[in-house]
């Protein structure tokens, strides 16, 4: 239940940063640009959806594909714009410019990796306490061969004793008839 109601949506919420993240620097770069038939001013994705469930292209984008703004100076050819979006990657744009999407990303995937870890540990804990348990519930009520045996030798010592002693009464009382 923790991980359904803190965990998960922790992480989620954290996707949906970088998507926002990403939507946001992303458009600025790009309305820089021109497009291949000379717009600018477009932005490359929706800015009304920057969560992880809902990014999309923008309208103008999805409308006509020259609205992709790769030159910066308007040239047939120039891709300035489409490598500072690529650049992207490498700037600190992310936790209030402090992470780049690498880090921010590989931050995440450690803290997922850790807590899997911790759940996969928490997880065998509970299989071996479990396991104790039942040992130690079977040992109260399970039969314990070694005591049965010692059982058996007392009891098995104890009929030939008393056979013994029948035994010897017989023979006395035979004597003492036969007198």
């Amino acid at each position: 239940m923790e991980a359904r109601d803190e965990i998960i949506p922790g992480l989620v919420d954290r996707i949906n940063q970088l998507a926002a993240g990403m939507v946001e620097e992303v458009n600025l770069v790009h309305r820089t640009g021109f497009g291949g038939d000379g717009n600018v001013d477009v932005d490359f994705f929706d800015a009304g959806k920057t969560s992880a469930g809902d990014i999309a292209l923008d309208d103008a984008i999805l409308a006509d594909l020259d609205n992709i703004a790769a030159s910066f100076d308007g040239n047939s050819g120039d891709n300035a714009t489409a490598l500072a979006i690529s650049a992207l990657r490498n700037k600190k744009i992310l936790d209030g410019g402090s992470a780049t999407v690498g880090e921010f990303y590989n931050e995440l995937l450690g803290d997922i990796g850790a807590r899997s870890k911790e759940a996969q540990t928490m997880a065998e804990n509970h299989r071996l306490f479990d396991a104790q348990i039942e040992n130690r519930r079977q040992s109260v009520q399970g039969v314990s061969l070694n005591e049965e045996a010692a059982q058996l030798v007392l009891f098995q010592r104890a009929y030939q004793a008393a056979a013994r002693t029948v035994s010897i009464i017989d023979n006395l009382l035979e004597i003492t008839i036969n007198l």
